[in-house]
């Protein structure tokens, strides 16, 4: 394979680029206490976090929906140009941060801005609205990432939670299921027909009557019954059962902010 024809198959293939890409910034994640030293204005701890919820996450976010995008809506691959473009404009900030992370801040907004759009405009084409809470969620960790000066920092890096946990329930809601089905189908004789899937109707039925650790408490029986009764290996139940501490956690993330909005009314 060529050089030319390699730049085209990650091209084709968002998340051969921005995972790799991921992969580099959790790495730089770490240095400023393999090297004793970080830019000027920020602490260790303060670049690691930004590193991380603002650097690594998006990239991984873009490399899954981009990839994904096209099976969702039933449309053609992204453009390999919107791809490199999109490339550019996240190194563009990761660069930026490391002299001035308030410029750099605005330039990490617009890339996730700008996957959001392009989700939007394929979601919006093919009548899946079933997709535009990801739409939402991703202008959401935008707003925190675009604010670190406007935004009371707990606040914003609550939002970023917030919004990435819950991306990862959505983005795993749709993986999950799928990839039990698809192992459920190899071993079909096994399971039988009523197995290959968990109780999805009865498990949002029981989440809608109940608030916070509760519903993923209930979600996380529901789960363990199904796993119990159709599916006795770990690959079945291992990603159904993940949903428990995500939701848990995104309760935990924005209870405060709604605690806060209770007491300023």
């Amino acid at each position: 394979m060529t050089t030319t024809n390699g730049c085209a198959a990650c091209a084709s293939q968002p998340f051969r680029i921005f995972f790799v890409l991921a992969a580099g910034t959790a790495a730089a994640g770490v240095l400023p206490w393999l090297i004793g030293g970080w830019p000027v204005g920020l602490t260790a701890a303060v670049w690691h976090r930004e590193t991380l919820l603002f650097g690594m996450v998006p990239a991984v976010l873009a490399g899954f929906v981009l990839t994904a995008l096209p099976r969702w809506t039933r449309s053609p691959p992204v453009p390999e140009r919107v791809v490199r473009v999109l490339m550019a404009l996240w190194l563009a900030g990761r660069l930026v941060h490391l002299w001035s992370p308030g410029v750099a801040a605005p330039i990490g907004a617009s890339f996730l801005l700008t996957v959001a759009m392009l989700v939007a405009v394929r979601v919006v084409k093919a009548g899946g609205m079933r997709e535009i809470k990801v739409v939402f969620l991703l202008i959401l960790l935008a707003t925190a990432a675009a604010a670190p000066d406007v935004m009371p920092a707990d606040f914003r890096l609550r939002l970023a939670l917030a919004a990435i946990l819950g991306l990862i329930a959505v983005i795993g809601g749709r993986i999950a299921p799928a990839l039990t089905a698809s192992y459920s189908a190899l071993r079909g004789a096994q399971f039988g027909r009523r197995c290959l899937a968990p109780p999805r109707s009865r498990l949002l039925s029981h989440s809608s009557s109940q608030s916070g650790s509760g519903a993923s408490t209930l979600t996380a029986k529901g789960l363990r019954a199904w796993q119990q009764r159709c599916c006795r290996r770990p690959a079945c139940s291992s990603g159904g059962l993940g949903a428990s501490p995500a939701s848990r956690g995104l309760w935990q993330s924005i209870s405060p902010m709604r605690g806060s909005r209770g007491a300023s009314g």
